[in-house]
């Protein structure tokens, strides 16, 4: 039985890993994006769109399904900018999106409960002896 629970928390691990990776390829996206051109950001947000694609055709285990539904309306609302004729009828502009994407990302990230990375403040940091 341990050793079982030990395989669905790396699962979760693994999970919160990938979301904290396209976590900073949106936050990239979102603050250096008005100095890009569009081409450039559309190419990017394109490269995070197939992404989330490898996550979602990933196998997961059932109770990962709610965050990757999640995971799923992210990369649609993205997609959705990306494509010509759908962006002609609603007429989003590709930063609000990204910025709204990323909030939804930032919370998901928050819920899975594992940290994106390990960098801490210099105040934080432990003291070298």
């Amino acid at each position: 039985m341990e050793f079982k629970d030990f395989l669905l928390n790396e699962n979760h691990a693994y999970l919160g890993q990938r979301i904290g990776d396209i976590l900073n390829a949106i936050e990239d996206l979102d603050e250096n994006g008005k100095s890009m051109g569009m081409r450039q950001v559309m190419r990017n947000a394109e490269g995070v769109v197939n992404q989330i694609r490898r996550i979602l055709h990933s196998s997961w285990p059932k109770n990962e399904h709610k965050t990757l539904r999640k995971l799923q309306k992210a990369a649609v609302s993205l997609a959705r900018v990306l494509d010509p004729e759908k962006k002609k009828e609603e007429g989003d502009d590709i930063y609000t999106i990204v910025a709204s994407v990323k909030g939804e990302l930032e919370k998901l990230s928050g819920k899975m409960g594992v940290p994106v990375n390990n960098k801490q403040s210099p105040e934080q940091a432990p003291m070298p002896i």
